[in-house]
């Protein structure tokens, strides 16, 4: 952008409820592409990739810490200070859909499951 390199933020704080209740949120809605109790494996970084990234250390130290950031943020989720209402949509564990996922009747069929649940949240 503007000649400065740019990234998309999920790659620095996937789930930034941490940085929303910071910011004053104190009802937090989060739609989660995984299901609840999923946590990312901490997986060290090999350090001769730190050479791939020598022009961007800013963005190593965010591939590195992703893991990390995102079980905190799902950690936070589970156990929200006393003064925040977090309600949580997230798939079930048998979800018919995945990242790479392109067979339409399954997607249609994420797609209305998605919906069902997104409703049954505004309902309740």
């Amino acid at each position: 952008v503007g000649g400065a390199a740019m990234t998309d933020g999920g790659l620095a704080d996937s789930i930034p409820v941490i940085k929303a209740y910071e910011m004053g949120a104190r009802d937090i809605t989060v739609i989660l592409s995984q299901p609840r109790g999923f946590r990312k494996k901490i997986r060290p970084l090999p350090t001769f990739m730190k050479r791939f990234f020598k022009h961007h250390p800013a963005l190593f130290d965010a591939v590195a810490r992703r893991s990390t950031v995102y079980n905190d943020a799902i950690n936070f989720i589970d156990n929200p200070p006393t003064d925040c209402t977090m309600t949580v949509l997230a798939p079930p564990a048998d979800f018919p859909v995945g990242r790479f996922t392109q067979d339409k009747k399954l997607l249609e069929q994420g797609y209305e499951m998605g919906r069902a649940a997104a409703l049954a949240t505004i309902i309740a």
